[in-house]
Order: C-alpha cells, then sequence, then structure tokens
C-alpha cells in the first residue's frame, strides 16, 4: 500500500516542534536536493544534511558552531548571491565587470560557477561580450584612422 515511498529520499523535518515526514517525490535516488521548505511547519531545512537551513553555508561546514550572526550574515549572503572563493571560503560580491574574480587570497575563480577552471553559460557570453567590444573598438580606430 505505502511502498512507493520505498524508491524516494525521505527526511524528518528537524524541527522538534514538527519532526514530520519530508518525502522527495521530484526524482528517485541520487537527485540532489537541498533547499526544503517542510509542508506542515513551513519552516526550510537542508534535506541534504537533515538540518535547519543554512543558507550561505556549505553541507559540510553545518558542523561548525554558528551563532545568530554567522546565521544573518548567511542570509544576507544567500539574498545578495554572494558567491565564496573555493580556497579560502570568503564571501566575494560581483558589483560590475568580468565574471572571472581575484579573491583577496589570489586565488580567480568564475563568480557564476565558482570553480577556478569553468566552462559555464556566464563566464563563456561574458568572454564573447568582451571579444565582441575588442572588434567594434578595433573596427571604429581602423574608420578612424583610415578616414584621415
Amino acid at each position: 500500500m505505502y511502498y512507493f515511498f520505498l524508491e524516494f529520499d525521505r527526511a524528518y523535518c528537524p524541527n522538534r516542534d514538527c519532526s514530520a515526514l519530508v518525502v522527495n517525490e521530484c526524482g528517485g535516488r541520487g537527485v540532489s536536493l537541498k533547499k526544503c521548505v517542510c509542508p506542515n511547519c513551513k519552516k526550510p531545512f537542508c534535506f541534504r544534511c537533515k538540518v535547519p537551513w543554512h543558507a550561505g553555508y556549505r553541507c559540510d561546514e553545518t558542523g561548525e558552531i554558528m551563532d545568530r550572526n554567522d546565521v544573518a550574515f548567511g542570509v544576507l549572503s544567500e539574498r545578495k548571491k554572494w558567491m565564496r572563493c573555493p580556497k579560502c571560503r570568503h564571501c566575494v560580491e560581483l558589483v560590475k565587470g568580468c565574471f572571472i574574480v581575484r579573491c583577496r587570497c589570489g586565488v580567480k575563480f568564475c563568480y557564476g560557477c565558482g570553480k577556478t577552471v569553468c566552462n559555464c553559460r556566464a563566464s563563456i557570453l561574458d568572454y564573447i561580450f568582451r571579444f565582441c567590444i575588442v572588434i567594434v573598438v578595433f573596427s571604429l580606430l581602423c574608420l578612424l584612422f583610415t578616414s584621415t
């Protein structure tokens, strides 16, 4: 009767006042689901590590002791869509410019995907856009010098 639940990943809500069973109905085992909202108490939690939602932090960082300031900073970094450096884990904000950014520790990484070497769409489109600008500027300079 309830055997169809066995093929889906499931977790219990970590809220001690709730503890409702939450089933990942979007896919079978191996489908990566991270942020989840309990349908019973409506509080977010991490489906992967089964703890209250740790905004701005990876699952392997949730074992560290976090106070209210850590949680508030995590929420802010998630809302502002800041990226973390893959080496030192400091937050970096891209205001404008190239998607390849340099952290204060010296590591260059893609702001679109967070990897040091990437082929993500954001980075490729950024390179194409910059290449087109160079061609347009070069063409304008050629026109300027050939017309005089």
